[in-house]
């Protein structure tokens, strides 16, 4: 793993703690375009749900980074095969957000 992977699961990881829940209620995915996937696919609230997202080096960082969070516990997608997806995204399921 790189420390561009280390430092970007280290902050989703004490993200998450500081906000609470069990991993299984966060979700991750990957794509080209994180904030178009939390608010407009995904139905995040911008202002009421936690979210975040970080940008890997490249799409097969992302995929890494995914796959080590699903292992973790998050819920998320099938992994994302577009080579230009390198923004890993996560947000707390609520019954307003969409899977």
């Amino acid at each position: 793993m790189s420390q561009t992977e280390d430092k970007i699961i280290e902050d989703i990881l004490k993200y998450v703690v500081e906000k609470k829940g069990p991993l299984s209620q966060w979700y991750v995915g990957i794509s080209k375009d994180p904030q178009k996937s939390l608010f407009k696919e995904h139905n995040v609230p911008k202002d009421k749900t936690p979210w975040l997202y970080r940008f890997a080096f490249d799409h097969i960082e992302a995929e890494r980074i995914q796959d080590t969070l699903l292992r973790r516990g998050f819920d998320g997608a099938p992994i994302n095969k577009d080579i230009n997806a390198k923004g890993i995204y996560v947000y707390k399921k609520t019954p307003e957000t969409k899977e």
